[in-house]
């Protein structure tokens, strides 16, 4: 095995900014099924699915995320928590020139 092979292939940004997934949380009727959310403050909320015994806390926030990382979680693409799509559009099926707020706006 050489330095080569463990280095991590460029990714592209994310189309999804934390204050989008700060705004999906908010919004109960653009989750999926099943999911609920309660805000418990600035930048936390408390996440709840199907099959899960407790809600977990969460954050959009990486800032106090690093400051609470022993009791919340990172909601973001990646993590455990976050749902992973049935369907996923073609990036020619998005409208062009506005976010995720925009959309669900």
């Amino acid at each position: 095995m050489t330095d080569a092979d463990l280095e991590q292939p460029i990714r592209s940004e994310s189309p999804l900014t934390f204050p989008d997934l700060e705004a999906v949380l908010g919004r109960g009727d653009v989750l999926p099924p099943g999911i609920d959310v309660k805000s418990l403050g600035a930048h936390q909320f408390a996440f709840s699915a199907p099959g899960m015994a407790n809600a977990v806390r969460v954050t959009t926030n990486p800032t106090f995320y690093e400051e609470h990382s022993e009791s919340v979680e990172l909601w973001s693409q990646g993590n455990p928590l976050f749902p992973t799509p049935d369907s996923v559009a073609e990036p020619e099926e998005l409208p062009t020139g506005q976010g995720l707020i925009g959309l669900i706006g």
